[in-house]
């Protein structure tokens, strides 16, 4: 059945915070081009029921309300699951993000430092990705990721991250059981229905099409009653 689950969101792919390639010095993408996308990032469990959840249906909807702002966000979308290839979970899972639709760069960057023709997109290793967000996991979370079967009774005393627990559980194995159980989801968005419930202000913007040019997502803006 449908269901509604607390979750945070860790930033846009694409952003400072989660960049979508190494840095490399000699790379014009790199130095001069700000390649993103619209990809909202979120983390889960392996093995928490979410997952199964998601193989079954990808479809799912996001809100956010902003408290002391009034604005609400509701963003309807595929949520795309990236695994670890070690994970028996991986073979079932099929990631059916075209990434190359989704990237883009704004129209910040100088001008003068354009080049004559587009370049290319660079090549996104989505498991590249996947570690290096999990390298800002904190320790509260990577204890979590470190046990198994979230929601199920416990059996064992809980794993501590970063603390060896006694001669058959070393702080390196916590790190890799974690990193075995650690999903990178990212949300594609497809609708966002906004709302500003002060001005009684909606607008729904719906995505017409992605391009592979680094122009980016079309989306169509339509005003609607609240």
């Amino acid at each position: 059945m449908p269901s509604v689950r607390t979750v945070g969101c860790h930033g846009i792919l694409g952003s400072d915070a989660i960049p979508l390639y190494p840095k490399d010095p000699n790379s014009f993408a790199s130095r001069d081009l700000k390649w993103t996308t619209d990809l909202l990032v979120f983390i889960t469990h392996a093995e928490s029921p979410k997952v199964l959840s998601l193989l079954n249906n990808s479809n799912v909807e996001a809100v956010w309300y902003f408290d002391g702002s009034t604005h609400q966000y509701r963003i309807r979308g595929r949520m795309h699951m990236v695994l670890d290839v070690n994970h028996p979970t991986y073979k079932l899972s099929c990631l059916s993000l075209d990434l190359a639709k989704a990237l883009y760069f704004p129209a910040e960057p100088d001008q003068a430092n354009m080049p004559a023709e587009t370049p290319s997109a660079p090549a996104v290793d989505l498991e590249w990705v996947r570690r290096e967000t999990f390298k800002l996991t904190n320790p509260q979370v990577i204890n979590w990721l470190a046990n198994s079967h979230p929601g199920l009774p416990k059996s064992n005393t809980p794993l501590l991250a970063g603390e060896p627990i006694g001669d058959s559980s070393p702080a390196e194995d916590i790190h890799s059981r974690a990193l075995l159980n650690y999903v990178l989801l990212l949300l594609e968005p497809s609708r966002i229905d906004y709302i500003d419930l002060a001005s009684d202000e909606r607008i729904v913007f719906t995505l017409e099409t992605g391009h592979s040019d680094g122009s980016g997502p079309i989306w169509k803006e339509t005003a609607v009653n609240p």
